[in-house]
């Protein structure tokens, strides 16, 4: 049996960045991050963080990064799951991303005037170029390892979140993707900058049916916390029994800024999800929490690591 993922070429790469029309630097970097990801190995399954997962005996063969494109504002296509929580007062905005396409994207007009950004990640690398390159792939890396270097390579649809200096934002914002299309190689990716004293809280989703056959998840999320902001990160994964799902979630947070990190793992055949904070200045704090409900076979597998380099964090 071949393990790891087969039937993935440089051509659907390229397919990836051209449906979405994307500036030159960001094919180059999906490109190099392609190259990447063939001359990566697997990890170490004698390596303490891989030692409970052993990924190398892991099969997914013939697997479609992209799923047919989906017109914005196609709700009827969500999962129901997703439909049922379609209320936009309950929230400051709202992001669904239905297989590989975000197909609805709503903000609360007072927070858009007020300078708050909320999009797909394909568009903010064309709208937003400099804040893009500035953050895309900084905190999480694309070398870490095989399926990010294949993250930083495919990504699809995503959600970008930017909340200007000293704007607090008190309904949350709600990132939902869902899954209906059977044999799907999923690659989210969140940007969120939080700027100096501003305030924000994310509550990132995933659902799906119970499809036949084997659907595959590579997430990242980069989290920047600036100087005095607050920023709390909620992740529901409520993923189908059919979903083998890697996830890497990372916040760079600031001087005197505040990041909280919650997992919650309900879903999924498998999940691989490390939530890691970085404090680089002084009076950084974290809170990571989880809460995990598993039953029969399925497999969790959580690291976490608050990284206290700044003093009094």
């Amino acid at each position: 049996m071949t393990t790891g993922i087969t039937g993935l070429a440089r051509t659907d790469v390229e397919q990836v960045s051209s449906r979405r029309d994307e500036p030159a630097w960001l094919r180059e970097q999906r490109l190099a991050a392609w190259a990447s990801y063939e001359a990566m190995d697997f990890p170490d399954p004698y390596d303490e963080e891989w030692r409970r997962t052993d990924v190398r005996a892991m099969a997914f063969d013939g697997l479609k990064p992209l799923s047919a494109s989906s017109p914005a504002g196609a709700a009827d296509q969500l999962p129901a799951a997703l439909r049922s929580a379609w209320d936009e007062d309950a929230v400051a905005g709202r992001v669904f991303q239905h297989d590989s396409d975000v197909v609805h994207v709503h903000l609360d007009e007072e927070l858009r005037a007020r300078g708050v950004i909320l999009t797909d990640l394909h568009t903010a690398a064309r709208d937003h170029a400099d804040l893009v390159r500035k953050h895309l792939h900084q905190a999480v890396k694309t070398d870490e390892w095989k399926y990010l270097a294949l993250n930083a390579a495919l990504w699809s649809g995503g959600c970008f979140l930017y909340v200007p200096k000293g704007v607090e934002i008190e309904l949350p914002v709600q990132l939902s993707i869902g899954v209906s299309t059977a044999g799907m190689a999923l690659f989210p990716r969140t940007i969120v900058i939080a700027e100096p004293h501003s305030k924000v809280t994310l509550i990132d989703e995933t659902v799906s049916g119970g499809a036949d056959g084997k659907s595959f998840v590579s997430g990242a999320v980069e989290v920047f916390v600036g100087d005095g902001a607050r920023v709390a990160y909620y992740s529901v994964n409520r993923w189908g029994g059919d979903v083998y799902n890697f996830n890497t979630v990372r916040a760079i947070i600031g001087r005197d800024a505040e990041f909280l990190g919650v997992a919650a793992g309900i879903g999924s055949k498998m999940t691989k999800m490390r939530i890691d904070a970085d404090m680089p200045k002084s009076g950084a704090r974290t809170d990571l929490l989880g809460v995990t409900f598993g039953d029969g076979d399925q497999h969790f597998d959580y690291n976490t690591l608050p990284d206290h380099v700044g003093d009094h964090t």
